[in-house]
Parts: structure tokens; C-alpha cells; sequence
């Protein structure tokens, strides 16, 4: 009996590592060598001009974010970085780009969101593989979430990251990434899910 108790906890050991992991285990299929060549070298330049990632007194820095995410709904990735607008400094901005025939930048906007009174990169990611920047004054309370769209309500093109919908502070049934920037931070986490893109992207290119 105690065989078999020691042997269904190391089972569900295994499954919790796996489960907590599984963003630094994914391989993401770009779809074709041109993008995550335009990604990757997108990347490099954000390293060589803002630094690379890092945790410094309790902050992140540097290119301290990379995310490969679908915002428009196409069913194709496209790039986060979060970053630090100054070298050394703690992570203040956030930058999208999509690629169709070329590079598009379709974002980039200082971080203003809070999580208890600090500053917050929070993704949220539907049943449907569409992902939303949620955003807001105190995350907690209330969260405005923002994608990529091409028209409004009312068809009007829009081409820019706008408000989809707004909840007060409960989560949904999708998953989330919520990554505190200052303070307690898991930063192996967010290093490890950096470097599972980043891999993907080197292996994909021409």
C-alpha cells in the first residue's frame, strides 16, 4: 500500500511540474520561415537596443518579454515584447507586431496597468485561441480587455488595438498570463517561456 501511495504522489509530481512548465516546453509553428525570420530579427534589435532580459532589484528589464500570440483572429502569431524603454530600467512599455507580406507594428504603448498597486503585464487568451491585453487601474477590481480589430460595432475600420469588453476583477474561463514587473515576480517562468519562443523562432527561420 505505501508503495503504491509513494508511487501515485510522484505521478501526480510529475504532472504538476509538467503542467506548470508546459509554456517553456511548447514549440510554436510559425506557419513559414519569412515571419519568424521578420520576429526574430525584430527581437534582436529590441535586445541590442534595450538589453537583454533580466531581473534587477526585484524588476524586470531589458527585452524582458517575448510572447508569440494570435490578437487578430487569423489563426497566425503574432509578437509581444515588453520592454524597457531605457537600458537598466524596470519594463514601462509594450510593443505587438504582426507580419502579411512584411513586418506590421501594431502596438506599442507605455504600461500603465496595476495589480495591487504594481505594475502589470497581464494576457488573456479565449477558449478560441484569441488573445486580449487586459488592462486597468486595479486589476483586481476591474479589467478592460483590448485586441486587434480591423472595423468597429459599426464596420468602421479601426486597424488598432481597441476595447472588447470590460468585467469587473473576476476571472474567465480562458487562461491567463499575469506577470507582476516589480516585486514578486516568477521570473524563471517568464525567462523560460521567452526562450521556448525565441528557439522556435531561430529554428524556423530561412
Amino acid at each position: 500500500m505505501k508503495r503504491i501511495v509513494a508511487l501515485l504522489l510522484t505521478v501526480f509530481c510529475v504532472i504538476g511540474l509538467c503542467a506548470c512548465n508546459s509554456g517553456a516546453n511548447k514549440r510554436y509553428d510559425l506557419g513559414n520561415s519569412d515571419r519568424a525570420m521578420a520576429f526574430y530579427d525584430t527581437y534582436q534589435s529590441y535586445v541590442e537596443k534595450y538589453g537583454e532580459a533580466q531581473a534587477l532589484e526585484n524588476a524586470l528589464c531589458g527585452a524582458a518579454v517575448v510572447r508569440l500570440l494570435d490578437f487578430t483572429g487569423d489563426s497566425q502569431y503574432e509578437m509581444l515584447i515588453a520592454y524597457s524603454s531605457e537600458k537598466g530600467k524596470e519594463v514601462d512599455r509594450v510593443m505587438v507586431c504582426g507580419f502579411d507580406m512584411g513586418l506590421a507594428d501594431l502596438l506599442d504603448e507605455e504600461i500603465t496597468s496595476k495589480d495591487s498597486g504594481v505594475a502589470s503585464l497581464w494576457i488573456y487568451t479565449d477558449s478560441s485561441g484569441l488573445s486580449y491585453l487586459v488592462k486597468g487601474d486595479e486589476l483586481s477590481k476591474n479589467r478592460t480587455y483590448l485586441t486587434y480589430q480591423q472595423a468597429d460595432k459599426e464596420g468602421k475600420p479601426l486597424y488598432q488595438f481597441a476595447e472588447a469588453f470590460s468585467t469587473e476583477g473576476t476571472d474567465l474561463g480562458g487562461t491567463y498570463e499575469k506577470i507582476n514587473l516589480t516585486g514578486n515576480t516568477d521570473t524563471e517562468a517568464v525567462f523560460e517561456t521567452n526562450e521556448a519562443v525565441i528557439t522556435s523562432l531561430k529554428n524556423q527561420r530561412n
